[in-house]
């Protein structure tokens, strides 16, 4: 799935920070498969249910995830920029022209919800897996 399974990865981000950033997409995973299996649609339909190859972009205030699938060996770069601020158009315009995505999708999470308990995350994730789920119906479509 999204950020799951063999990859290559490479970047920045203090190893103390991944595990964190890991189990936040864990989760987001977990509640987009929900979706899926509630609205009994095919897995393709929603691409961060494939392997996808991923970069994972920590700002002062947000994480970051822009991916696309994949049918090779996924790759995974992360990179920590705590000084600076990003915004979604500026992650997205970074995938296409500086990694070469050609239709990438974005995710945004408050950079907070790493230090939180799953519980009491469950709400922000689950907005964000609900907006990213209607958005790829919406694709399709």
């Amino acid at each position: 799935m999204l950020h799951q399974g063999l990859r290559t990865r490479d970047g920045n981000v203090p190893p103390e920070i991944l595990p964190k950033v890991d189990q936040v997409l864990d989760e987001f995973v977990e509640i987009v498969n929900e979706h899926v299996r509630a609205r009994k649609i095919k897995r393709a339909v929603v691409r961060s249910m494939l392997s996808c190859c991923t970069i994972t972009v920590i700002d002062s205030s947000h994480i970051f995830v822009a991916a696309q699938k994949t049918l090779g060996v996924p790759i995974t770069f992360a990179f920590h920029h705590p000084a600076k601020s990003f915004s979604l158009q500026s992650i997205y315009e970074a995938a296409r022209w500086e990694f070469g995505y050609d239709e990438p999708f974005v995710l945004q999470f408050p950079l907070e919800i790493i230090e939180q308990t799953p519980e009491r995350r469950r709400e922000v994730i689950a907005a964000v897996a609900e907006e990213h789920y209607r958005s790829e119906v919406m694709r399709v479509a």
